[in-house]
């Protein structure tokens, strides 16, 4: 990605299309986390069920989910591929 790509232009250039309703569903999705640090071991089990439960968001094939936690790290982990 570089410095003036947005994430959804990032993914629309990988084949994906987000919108903005779907943007705001993510970062719906990631406020609940970040307001209740709580239920981010929830997110890290199953990150597509999660969302689906908060707001309905089920996302494109072949497009999977992280956060971002305090220290900046990926939840969760990203594998290597």
């Amino acid at each position: 990605m570089t410095e003036h790509q947005t994430a959804g232009e990032l993914a629309a250039g990988g084949g994906f299309r987000i919108d903005a309703a779907q943007m705001e569903k993510m970062r719906e999705i990631a406020r609940v986390v970040y307001d209740d640090p709580s239920r981010i071991a929830e997110f890290e089990r199953d990150p597509m069920a999660f969302a689906k439960s908060v707001n309905g968001f089920e996302p494109p094939a072949g497009f999977h989910l992280h956060l971002a936690d305090a220290d900046n790290k990926l939840v969760p982990p990203e594998e290597d591929g």
